[in-house]
């Protein structure tokens, strides 16, 4: 069996995808193959699983991206979001965090919207993908504190990691897990997840 994995190696959904993989082909007594699809915000993988034979030999592993963000985005969608698959299971919420780069003098979201505020310029930030919940995410950011921030996406966490460690840019908004080591290690600061952080959705945003 392929289990296709919309991101690259290095985010949430492949970490997911290489935790469940053993235990699911033992319990189905045959080789579960990981395979990663990533790019154009999630909608090459979700296409090739689209394309995919209805044999249940393909199964796909993604966030809510492929399926209710980036169609949305999209003039001519290569998939039906509704019609091209079936879900099958939830496996699990994942929350998001804000990142920046130590040199950013923010250790919470008090913090970040204060500096943020300050900077004359737009702030730059990244996310997994255009289209993701990170971007959108960003974009709410950005609304609550009145300033513009330049959206950067990139192919998923793991590049957008190292142009944040190497400061290219300042902010990201990603996924907990793939983060923690960079927390532990020092490298990256001012994680906080708007619900654990007392943030809350402008009331002119949608939730």
């Amino acid at each position: 069996m392929r289990l296709v994995v919309t991101f690259p190696p290095g985010g949430s959904s492949n970490i997911v995808a290489r935790l469940i993989a053993p235990p699911l082909a033992e319990r189905l007594g045959q080789p579960v193959v990981v395979e990663n699809r990533p790019g154009a915000g999630a909608t090459l993988g979700a296409a090739a699983m689209a394309g995919a034979p209805p044999d249940g030999y393909t199964l796909m592993l993604s966030n809510t991206a492929p399926i209710s963000i980036s169609p949305c985005m999209l003039d001519k969608p290569t998939y039906d979001p509704v019609a091209g698959f079936t879900h099958v299971f939830y496996i699990a919420p994942v929350p998001n965090v804000f990142v920046v780069h130590p040199s950013v003098p923010a250790k919470d979201m008090a913090g970040l919207q204060a500096w943020l505020k300050a900077q004359e310029d737009p702030v730059d930030y990244g996310s997994g993908s255009v289209g993701s919940i990170g971007h959108i995410v960003g974009e709410i950011l950005a609304a609550s504190t009145g300033k513009k921030l330049q959206h950067i996406g990139y192919k998923g966490s793991a590049p957008m990691h190292n142009d944040l460690i190497g400061a290219t840019i300042l902010m990201a908004v990603d996924r907990l897990p793939q983060n923690i080591p960079f927390f532990r290690s020092g490298s990256c600061a001012a994680w906080r997840s708007p619900r654990a952080s007392g943030w809350r959705w402008p009331r002119t945003c949608p939730r």
